[in-house]
């Protein structure tokens, strides 16, 4: 996965089920464009926000900062729960939310 933002590809089911990529941009449903981006690391994702905040035309950047006390995610073949504070730990034992 490469660094930095593109235009999100706006998916479709093809005649098969399957989902394809459309040569067409990803619109919101008020017709802004989407942008995908990726990032290996976010160092300072408060500053990020800000910054991202001060550029006219951006109307949200979905960090989602202070909404969460977990995250699980897929690495490879596991589901890990990440917390601030702790080490990342296996979905299997995720009992409960914070």
């Amino acid at each position: 996965m490469g660094t930095g933002c593109r235009n999100a590809a706006r998916r479709r089911a093809n005649s098969a089920g399957r989902q394809e990529k459309s040569p067409q941009n990803a619109l919101s449903d008020q017709g802004n464009l989407l942008l995908d981006c990726h990032f290996r690391s976010i160092p300072d994702p408060a500053e990020l926000a800000l910054q991202l905040q001060a550029i006219p035309g951006i109307v949200e950047h979905g960090l989602f900062l202070g909404l969460a006390h977990a995250a699980i995610i897929a690495q490879e073949e596991k589901l890990l729960v990440l917390r601030p504070g702790a080490e990342p730990a296996d979905a299997v034992d995720f009992t409960k939310l914070p």
